[in-house]
């Protein structure tokens, strides 16, 4: 991945795979390595993939978007929706899980300082509209990564640097412990 500084998200869908590449979203050929397509996205961090749609959220250091969640038509990288901050999340945002047809989406802001947050949005990828968002609490602060088990999202969380927690959501009706 000539240059980019680092990467730091890759899935698999179907015979691709696609990676997050500091300021590029790469897609390749699973069995044969080959470039297939790639497109520009400043601060991409983790993807996702549903059905033809590739999910993307963003952040950088000392940077402000006016979207921090992108989606993509996957099978060429054609850009579907940048949900502004208007209509979506709101802070920089990191990882990414599906249930059903919803993306859960980790919002930490984490590049801004003394300033984290601790919020799950809810993305319906059937409609691309963001809607409800989850507040992990004063000891959720800054989720980085989530996974989803038997009908709940843990989510791992850096809270302002000086200690950490785990959050469980869950997915039936939102609950928080």
């Amino acid at each position: 991945l000539n240059g980019m500084r680092f990467a730091s998200d890759i899935v698999i869908s179907n015979n691709y795979y696609y990676v997050a590449a500091d300021t590029k979203i790469f897609k390749f050929d699973l069995n044969t390595h080959q470039e297939i397509a790639s497109v520009n996205c400043d601060g991409v961090r983790n993807l996702a993939i549903y059905n033809d749609k590739l999910i993307a959220t963003r952040g950088e250091y000392l940077t402000i978007y006016g979207s921090y969640l992108h989606v993509y038509n996957s099978l060429d990288l054609q850009l579907q929706v940048a949900i502004d901050t208007n209509n979506g999340p709101k802070y920089a945002s990191q990882n990414i899980v599906i249930d059903g047809s919803n993306a859960y989406i980790a919002v930490n802001n984490a590049y801004e300082w003394m300033n984290e947050k601790g919020i799950v949005g809810i993305l319906d990828l059937n409609t691309l509209s963001y809607g409800n968002e989850i507040d992990l609490g004063l000891n959720g602060k800054n989720p980085d990564n989530m996974i989803i088990s038997n009908g709940f999202i843990y989510t791992v969380n850096n809270k302002d640097w000086t200690g950490s927690s785990v959050s469980k959501i869950n997915i039936s009706n939102n609950t928080l412990s």
